[in-house]
């Protein structure tokens, strides 16, 4: 679960990204182009959170009949 809190980022963070929602979206969809991002810091940091998150099943149901 990711949970949101808006704050000043802790002077000691090793990565800040700043992006809207459906780039977020597109981030934990595995596209990780800067593009539409501002990053500030290690993005090996990003790279080794996004390790940890299983890939969706595209074939998941959502609604079983």
């Amino acid at each position: 679960m990711l949970i949101y809190v808006e704050r000043e980022p802790a002077e000691q963070s090793a990565l800040h990204l700043t992006l809207d929602k459906p780039r977020l979206i597109r981030l934990l969809g595995g596209d990780l182009s800067p593009e539409g991002m501002t990053i500030d810091g290690d993005l090996s940091v990003l790279q080794a959170c996004l390790g940890v998150l299983d890939p969706g099943d595209p074939d998941f149901e959502i609604v079983v009949p």
